[in-house]
């Protein structure tokens, strides 16, 4: 499953995402204190101060291409976990493989509410949606990405 196009692919984006995502954001506040800014007054208060930095392009570039990321990470772990199920055939383990698909669901939500709010169009209420979104993404891709790393330690390990 790991040496298919696909999660070629997927891999792919997930690095060369991480790289570009990280570039882009470097001028502070970052994207992930922005999600979980909770209020709107504190998420205003990051995009003015990226205003007087001229970094809302910027900013507005990294939301952007984060759907293209939430498919690279989203779908790595999905087929590694996928993988992992696929060989032991244990249940849990397909339920589990389907943690960073909903994760990356979250993301695209989070990521809406984000982009109205540095639109100059946000409420509280899009404040608290990136909020809870984004708490849940990261509570659903830890145990992703450690259960991930187990399968591939274990499985470099049985070479």
């Amino acid at each position: 499953m790991m040496n298919t196009k696909l999660f070629k692919l997927c891999f792919f984006i997930t690095v060369v995402g991480a790289i570009i995502l990280r570039w882009v954001d470097q001028v502070e506040p970052g994207i992930i204190p922005f999600e979980l800014a909770k209020t709107i007054d504190n998420a205003n208060a990051m995009v003015a101060q990226w205003a007087l930095q001229d970094a809302i392009p910027q900013k507005k570039f990294s939301l952007y291409f984060d759907y293209i990321f939430i498919f690279g990470y989203a779908g790595s772990l999905f087929l590694i976990l996928k993988e992992w199920y696929d060989k032991s055939d244990k249940k849990i383990l397909l339920y589990l493989s389907f943690l960073p698909i909903v994760a990356g669901v979250l993301d695209g939500i989070e990521n809406l509410g984000l982009l109205k709010i540095i639109y100059y169009q946000g409420t509280q209420f899009y404040a608290s949606l990136a909020f809870y979104c984004a708490s849940v993404k990261f509570l659903l891709l830890l145990p992703s990405i450690l259960l991930a790393l187990y399968y591939l330690y274990k499985k470099f390990m049985n070479r």
